[in-house]
């Protein structure tokens, strides 16, 4: 199974990983124990349709959901979310006793829940869902990966290939990541904000360049532009263009 070479991987090249946290299509049996056999805990989002044993009866975690109200549920802060939540040690068929975590991120209980279980039985609700909180970035690296990097664009067929195209994507999404932070004062000043922002960015100062290359040669190389009056008028174009560009 992938997810436990990847375990198996991040152990071995000494990654300070204590949890593991993923996604409900990895939550089996198979991948829980392979983290367990390494002394490591694990933290999954949940199928609402789950069996679970709590109190003698057993249900799907949906209903069990569906069954709670306000008054049952606790506030839990973090630092910019806030739930409604409530967690309980219960038997999952195929996992057997875990803690699970039903967190609403709204008073009203509207929407569909975060349905969590971890093998920390005795975890706070706060620490649960603050830990899985942490694998959002790979959500957001997946959704600006496909609309802005080719990160599904590749049509390669050698395995070779098809690794160097998810190299650069990563490359080019790092870099961009590292653009948008570069200090403190750029953040403050910056309106670079989202990765679109910074391949945006990145766009124009590419034809930005184009366009001075462009002029720097005409320059050099045109003796027919060698007069007051054709650079006056190239440094009007470029001047034009730049502007053009910066508004973009």
């Amino acid at each position: 199974m992938l997810a436990c070479e990847l375990v198996d991987d991040a152990i071995e090249k000494g990654c300070p990983a204590h949890t593991f946290v993923f996604d409900r299509w990895y939550l089996c049996k198979t991948l829980t124990d392979h983290i367990e056999s390494h002394g490591r805990n694990w933290i999954g989002a949940v199928k609402s349709n789950r069996i679970i044993h709590y109190k003698g009866k057993q249900m799907s975690i949906g209903n069990f959901a569906r069954s709670l109200e306000e008054g049952n549920l606790k506030h839990v802060q973090l630092k910019d979310k806030e739930y409604w939540a409530l967690s309980r040690v219960v038997l999952v068929n195929n996992l057997g006793k875990v803690t699970i975590v039903v967190a609403w991120d709204n008073k009203e209980l509207k929407g569909d829940p975060l349905l969590l279980a971890t093998n920390s039985l005795e975890w706070e609700t706060k620490r649960i869902i603050k830990i899985y909180g942490k694998r959002w970035p790979i959500e957001t690296f997946y959704r600006d990966g496909k609309q802005h990097l080719g990160l599904e664009g590749c049509q390669l067929r050698s395995a070779k290939g098809i690794e160097r195209h998810l190299y650069l994507v990563f490359l080019a999404y790092i870099l961009l990541i590292l653009d948008i932070k570069r200090t403190a004062l750029g953040r403050c000043i910056s309106s670079l904000k989202t990765i679109g922002d910074g391949c945006r960015k990145a766009c124009c100062d590419l034809i930005r360049s184009l366009i001075i290359w462009v002029y720097n040669h005409l320059r050099v190389y045109r003796p027919e532009t060698n007069n007051d009056l054709a650079k006056s008028e190239i440094d009007d174009i470029v001047r034009t263009l730049c502007g053009k560009i910066a508004k973009v």
